[in-house]
């Protein structure tokens, strides 16, 4: 468990809060928060190409970002399709979950949350970390990349966070 109050603060202020930044980008429930997204009218071919460029690295992010933080909490998918829980690698003393912080708390492989994450976890690995062909894996579109980031915010605010007295998405959401 982290006892360094530096290092706690940097994983809930910052490395946490970016992941969720990362999944909320151009989503209406970023909107929803903000009371809109801005608008950027294009108005030439070269602007479209620009803005496709760009949400397409946006949409690339979301899926890395969610695939780190369904680790983060201890879940990925079995060859079966089931929710394991993601193994510590004795090897690797980098690696890093929820429960090394103060508050913090795994999502059980049991829970209802976790075949939602796990099924998330197997698109966006499938998806998005290394190339496949016809794998069949789940789809990580719009729907499934938002329920899967309601389940994280919810474990979040009831663990971590909740341990600080302060909500994720507020500490997430101020400006740079």
């Amino acid at each position: 468990m982290l006892t360094d109050p530096v290092e706690i603060n940097d994983w809930l202020e910052k490395n946490i809060p970016h992941r969720i930044r990362a999944c909320l980008a151009i989503t209406t429930r970023l909107g929803d928060r903000l009371g809109g997204l801005p608008e950027w009218p294009i108005k030439t071919d070269n602007e479209r190409i620009a803005r496709r460029c760009e949400t397409d690295a946006i949409w690339e992010g979301r899926i890395a970002a969610m695939r780190w933080l369904i680790e983060l909490v201890g879940l990925t998918r079995d060859r079966n399709g089931n929710p394991i829980a993601k193994p510590r690698n004795p090897n690797n003393s980098t690696d890093f979950f929820l429960d090394d912080l103060p508050g913090g708390t795994l999502i059980a492989q049991t829970s209802t949350e976790a075949p939602t994450l796990a099924t998330v976890w197997k698109g966006s690995t499938q998806g998005s970390s290394h190339p496949t062909l016809n794998s069949g894996h789940p789809p990580v579109n719009e729907p499934e990349l938002a329920a899967a980031l309601d389940v994280i915010i919810k474990h979040l605010g009831a663990t971590v966070y909740k341990a600080l007295g302060k909500d994720v998405l507020t500490v997430a959401l101020v400006p740079a």
